[in-house]
C-alpha cells in the first residue's frame, strides 16, 4: 500500500556564476516504498510474518506534549473487495470503518519532521512502532501515562525484536536503535534520494480580546460598579449620581 504526496519545490542551479531557480516535482514515493520494503523485511525476519499488512503514511499534524513523531494503530484502513467504490459508498454513505468481508490494514504514520534524520534512524523509528503494533495485537500494554511512558514490557519486547533500548527519565524505555541483526535484515535497502522534510509548525495562541470596563463610584455610600461602556447611573440608596473614576479597567 502506498500513501504519498507530490509537491512542487524550487531547485537551485549555478550557471556561470548566476543562481537559476527551477520548478521541480518532488515526491514522497521513494521514501514510502523503501519503508514498505523495510516493513516486510522486519516482519518476516523479526516477527515471523505475524504482523498484518500496513499502510505507511507520511504527513503533518500537531505534535503533542509527548513529542511523538511516529504513531501506529491496528485495523484502521480497509480495502474494498468486489464492486465499484461508488456503488459501495452509495449503499452505505455513512460507513467509514471497513464493512464485513473487507480486508483490514494497520497504519504507521510518520511525521514529516522525521525525514530530517538519517535513513538508519528512520528505519529504527519504523521498527519501534512495529513493536508497539505487535504488542497491541497480543494484548500487551507497553505504555502508560496516556501512551507516553514506555514500560518494561515494551523494553522486553523491543529487545526481542531487533532493538537496543535505553532508558529516558521522562518517557521510560523509549530510546531505541537498530541492533546489528536488524541492520543486516535491511542492509541492502538503499537510502532514497529525497530532499523533502517538514518543518515543525509552531502553535500560535489566539490573543484574547481585551474588554474595556468603566469604573463608577457613588460619592455617598462609596459603592463601586463597573460597566462596559460609558453610562449614567443613579444610586437609589443615596439618590446621587455615580461618578466615573479616572482610568479604565
Amino acid at each position: 500500500m502506498i500513501v504519498f504526496g507530490t509537491f512542487t519545490v524550487f531547485a537551485t542551479k549555478i550557471k556561470k556564476g548566476k543562481m537559476i531557480m527551477k520548478n521541480e516535482a518532488a515526491s514522497l514515493r521513494p521514501i514510502i516504498e523503501s519503508l514498505e520494503l523495510a516493513y516486510q523485511r522486519f516482519n518476516d525476519g523479526l516477527f515471523d510474518g505475524k504482523l498484518p499488512p500496513a499502510v505507511i503514511c507520511i504527513g503533518g499534524g500537531n505534535i503533542g506534549k509527548s513529542g511523538m513523531l511516529v504513531t501506529c494503530d491496528e485495523k484502521v484502513w480497509g480495502q474494498l473487495i468486489g464492486g465499484n467504490q461508488d456503488e459501495i459508498v452509495e449503499k452505505s454513505p455513512r460507513k467509514i470503518i471497513p464493512i464485513a468481508g473487507e480486508r483490514q490494514y494497520a497504519e504507521i504514520c510518520m511525521r514529516g519532521e522525521c525525514l530530517k534524520s538519517t535513513f538508519e534512524i528512520i528505519l529504527g523509528a519504523l521498527l519501534h512502532e512495529m513493536v508497539h503494533l505487535y504488542n497491541e495485537i497480543n494484548g500487551v500494554k507497553d505504555c502508560s501515562r496516556s501512551g507516553t511512558y514506555h514500560n518494561t514490557r515494551f523494553c522486553k519486547s523491543a529487545t526481542e525484536h531487533g532493538l537496543d533500548v535505553e532508558q529516558d527519565g521522562i518517557s521510560g524505555w523509549s530510546r531505541t536503535s537498530l541492533t546489528e541483526e536488524a541492520k543486516k535484515i535491511v542492509g541492502d535497502i538503499k537510502a532514497p534520494d529525497i530532499r523533502l522534510f517538514r518543518d515543525k509548525v509552531p502553535k500560535y495562541k489566539a490573543n484574547k480580546k481585551q474588554t474595556t470596563r468603566f469604573r463608577y463610584k457613588c460619592p455617598g455610600c462609596e459603592t463601586v460598579v463597573y460597566a462596559q461602556k460609558e453610562v449614567q447611573l443613579i444610586c437609589k440608596k443615596c439618590n446621587q449620581e455615580y461618578r466615573c473614576l479616572k482610568g479604565r479597567r
